[in-house]
C-alpha cells in the first residue's frame, strides 16, 4: 500500500475510532482494538508507528487528572478513551501529520477548537459529562489542547530515528 493510499486509511480509521468510542464507550473495545489492528497491518511504518505508542500516556494522564479533578465524569474508566488516544497518535503520524508543518499558531488553533472541541461534542453525545458545564470546561481544557497538538509534534521529532518518518517532513 503506498503512503499516499495510507493517509486515506488512517483517516478512515481514526475518523471511525472517534465515532465508535463516543457512541459506544466501553461496548465498543473489541472495535477500537481490531481497528488499532487494521492500522499496524496496513501501516507502511508500523515500527515507527509503535514507537509513537508511549507518547498516549501524556493525554491518558491529562484525562485522568482532569476526571480525578472533578472536570469530567464517566460511568465507569474509560478504557475507550485510553484506545481512542493511542487512534490520535497514529493519526498525529499519518492523516494529522500535515499540522506538523503548520505555523505553530495554526497547531494550537487546531488543539483548542479540534481537541477541545472534541470532548464537547463527546459530551453532547453522552460519552463525557462535564459538571462544569460545557463553556468551562472547553475553557480550561482549551489551552491544554493548544499545548498537546504542537507538543506533541515536538515530542515525535525527538524520538530516536523518526526524523524521517513523519509524513509532513
Amino acid at each position: 500500500m503506498t503512503r499516499q493510499w495510507f493517509l486515506l486509511v488512517s483517516a478512515a480509521v481514526y475518523t471511525a475510532a472517534w465515532w465508535i468510542a463516543v457512541l459506544w464507550q466501553g461496548e465498543g473495545l473489541i472495535w477500537l482494538c481490531l481497528l488499532l489492528l487494521v492500522h499496524f497491518a496496513l501501516s507502511p511504518t508500523r515500527l515507527k508507528d509503535f514507537q509513537l505508542l508511549p507518547l498516549a500516556l501524556v493525554g491518558m494522564t491529562m484525562d485522568t487528572l482532569l476526571m480525578y479533578a472533578g472536570v469530567y465524569e464517566f460511568s465507569a474508566m474509560p478504557v475507550w478513551l485510553m484506545l481512542l488516544w493511542l487512534h490520535f497518535l497514529l493519526a498525529m503520524g499519518h492523516c494529522l501529520a500535515w499540522l506538523g508543518n503548520q505555523p505553530i499558531w495554526v497547531q494550537v488553533f487546531t488543539g483548542v477548537f479540534g481537541g477541545a472541541g472534541s470532548y464537547i461534542a463527546g459530551a453532547e453525545f453522552g460519552a463525557v459529562v462535564m459538571p462544569l458545564g460545557n463553556l468551562l470546561t472547553f475553557l480550561l481544557i482549551a489551552p491544554l489542547w493548544g499545548a498537546i497538538i504542537p507538543g506533541f509534534f515536538w515530542l515525535q521529532q525527538r524520538l530516536p530515528g523518526n526524523g524521517d518518518y513523519l509524513s509532513w517532513r
